[in-house]
């Protein structure tokens, strides 16, 4: 298995030519779209990194998981998997039924060489992001905030004997365990605590850590972390202290940082 860090939380699994997105997001928008206007995927962009894809996974409905899901599986014949929300707009936006599959918590799914595990999860609470329906006459190109999260989602990928979790706050009793974990590098020490001893990892990628607004002909740098009452107000999100934190905990993890849109063979990984 190869994987590849697309930025944010993409990430790319090839196995024996057949590839396997999980939330593919390439194309960066402009801050102020975050409140006014709408929304479009860099159709070029995506092209020039992505050439093939047979399945997409999309753990939930925000802009930054799904903006650029619709034009990929247009362009490639892509099946995509998500909740319910995750589906409507996709179709929205022009994916073929017979392309998008509504999926749920317990789910287990065969694709071609990739066995996938659906597990719910819960996302942090964002203001003026946060979950419910979706408007009624949605049109593209949507705003932001129009790609509104219901359900969210943990998948465990396993192929060839090789198993990853790529986690999105699930609890970590309804994790599984894997060899792999991609794990977001903002939860508390008690949970990473809770979700290695439940995991197993050997190893741990960081996942959707980087600046949502640096383009992918810079190289990416950690986002900024929520306003704080001290000084400075704004810290960038620091990579060594998350490492710190899971070798505080299991001292035999490895904490291993792929550059975007390189490909590591995991089973290599796996032996260093």
């Amino acid at each position: 298995m190869i994987l590849r860090w697309l930025g944010i939380a993409g990430i790319d699994l090839t196995v024996n030519n057949q590839v396997l997105l999980i939330d593919p997001c390439l194309t960066r928008i402009p801050f102020k779209r975050l409140w006014v206007g709408g929304v479009q995927s860099d159709h070029s962009l995506l092209s020039s990194y992505i050439s093939r894809v047979d399945h997409i996974l999309v753990t939930h409905a925000h802009y930054d998981h799904l903006l650029d899901v619709p034009g990929l599986a247009r362009a490639t014949g892509a099946q995509v998997y998500g909740s319910a929300n995750v589906c409507q707009l996709c179709l929205l936006d022009g994916v073929p039924h017979a392309q998008v599959h509504q999926v749920q918590p317990g789910d287990c799914l065969s694709l071609g060489e990739f066995t996938v595990k659906v597990i719910l999860a819960k996302h942090r609470r964002i203001p003026l992001f946060n979950a419910g329906r979706l408007s009624s006459g949605l049109k593209p190109p949507f705003t932001a905030r129009q790609y509104r999260l219901d359900e969210c989602f943990s998948f465990w990928v396993e192929a060839e004997g090789i198993s990853i979790l790529d986690n999105s706050g699930s609890p970590p009793e309804l994790a599984e365990g894997a060899a792999f974990l991609c794990l977001q590098p903002y939860h508390s020490e008690s949970y990473c605590r809770q979700l290695l001893e439940r995991v197993q990892p050997k190893v741990v990628f960081p996942n959707h850590w980087d600046d949502l607004w640096t383009p992918l002909t810079q190289p990416a740098r950690p986002s900024f972390l929520p306003p704080r009452l001290a000084f400075p107000p704004l810290q960038r999100l620091d990579l060594a202290a998350f490492e710190r934190r899971l070798q505080r905990i299991d001292p035999r993890v490895r904490v291993f940082v792929p550059e975007r849109m390189r490909e590591v063979p995991l089973e290599a990984l796996m032996q260093v």
